[in-house]
């Protein structure tokens, strides 16, 4: 019985491991916070953008898989789609992802990458991995170059952490003229203060390549949104994140210059393609529809009641249990033979034998020649015994003169209570 409750317990313990790998992992809620996705309407959801875009006639595109998607979907042209990328990502891009995304740009596409460097909107503090992976697939990253005098930005931080407003909405202005900031004169987006680099700026990592920094913070000449060229295509990165949210994209000019953008690159046919895919909507694998199915929980029960009814059912299912064998011992020997002996003899004579021992022993405890005749008259003589156990001697004694049965436990007893009282 005990190994079949181990048992039983093992299984139900595997069985939970294996319910708990399968489960989905939890992933970012819309309820608790907003993401930049098409689909999200919250402050920082893009779902403004591409109803704002659908409504001017503008194709849009949100991607629920993988990179290589780009190359392999019939509906998009081989050349003037616009990607809108965001980093972090909540599901990360493999390597292959990454090099199929860069060849899509090479053959004359456009990427639009909004980096949380200098803002920590609220989707940027779970649990998700906070790294760039495509622009550093890219080659490109963000320097900080040397600041001569961070007393300001340093007395910037300080106040914020202790009057908790370290987002502030800034204003960004053109620090080049440039078709694409045709008519741009400000641009409004959040930033967090304890991330204030007024030096930042964008360097290759292979020494190659060349930025082009297109818009400033009005206030610190810090840069936040550069240019570059790849190939036959290209594209923009943003070290502010909200610069097209539902929130920010009626603010200024954030709208004319996502209309610029577009109006530059978009091809016939192109589409704007929202990534999705990389923030957690994804088409690949819907957990919740997946788990949410009855015919996987009947499945599982099914399982689960034969699982658990052949653990209890058939003990054995690999080999024999081997019994432990213990090396004999003098005692061993002993206890088997008393064993046997009170097995084979007959217990008239194990009570005869009991009585002629305690006889001898009443003899010599009283310094008696053997035999002392009638130990019953003996004992009655020796005061601190007890008569009922006298007379209870007696009757037994009788009984195996008589050849007739006793009770061997009752017997053993009596004596055991009178050798008490004779010491």
């Amino acid at each position: 019985m005990k190994d079949r409750a181990v048992t039983l317990l093992g299984g139900l313990i595997s069985l939970f491991i294996v319910i708990a790998l399968l489960l989905p992992q939890e992933k970012p809620s819309p309820d608790k916070y907003s993401l930049p996705t098409s689909e999200n309407r919250g402050a920082v959801g893009l779902a403004g953008l591409k109803a704002w875009l659908n409504a001017n006639r503008v194709p849009t595109l949100s991607l629920r898989h993988r990179y290589p998607a780009l190359l392999t979907d019939p509906e998009l042209p081989d050349t003037g789609n616009v990607i809108i990328v965001n980093q972090p990502t909540v599901t990360a891009p493999s390597k292959a992802e990454l090099s199929t995304l860069l060849e899509w740009i090479d053959q004359g596409n456009y990427i639009l990458l909004l980096v949380a460097r200098q803002d920590l909107p609220d989707w940027t503090r779970t649990g998700i991995a906070h790294n760039t992976p495509v622009l550093d697939a890219l080659n490109l990253a963000f320097v900080t170059q040397r600041q001569d005098n961070r007393s300001k930005s340093d007395l910037g931080r300080a106040v914020a952490i202790l009057t908790g407003k370290e987002r502030q909405l800034s204003t960004l202005s053109p620090t080049v003229t440039h078709p694409l900031l045709n008519n741009v004169k400000t641009i409004s987006s959040y930033r967090s203060l304890l991330f204030d680099e007024q030096n930042l700026t964008i360097e290759s990592n292979r020494g190659r390549g060349y930025t082009l920094p297109l818009l400033k913070n009005s206030d610190t000449d810090s840069q936040h949104f550069w240019a570059f060229r790849r190939g036959a295509g290209g594209g923009w990165i943003s070290s502010l994140p909200d610069l097209f949210g539902n929130t920010t994209l009626g603010k200024n000019d954030n709208a004319r210059l996502i209309n610029n953008i577009i109006s530059l690159t978009l091809g016939p046919g192109a589409y704007v393609i929202f990534d999705d895919m990389h923030l957690g909507l994804s088409d690949l694998y819907d957990a919740d529809t997946f788990f949410g199915d009855p015919r996987l929980h009947t499945t599982l029960t099914i399982l689960g009641l034969f699982w658990l009814t052949y653990l209890l059912g058939y003990n054995n299912r690999l080999a024999p249990l081997k019994e432990k064998h213990d090396r004999p011992t003098a005692v061993s020997f002993v206890e088997a033979s008393a064993g046997y002996f009170a097995r084979k003899t007959p217990g008239l004579i194990i009570a005869r034998r009991q009585l002629t021992h305690f006889e001898e022993q009443v003899c010599d405890f009283y310094r008696q020649p053997r035999p002392c005749g009638s130990i019953l008259k003996l004992l009655r003589t020796r005061s601190g015994i007890r008569e009922q156990d006298i007379l209870s001697l007696e009757s037994l004694t009788e009984r195996i003169a008589k050849q007739q049965g006793v009770n061997l436990l009752q017997l053993t007893q009596i004596l055991d209570s009178i050798k008490r009282t004779m010491q």
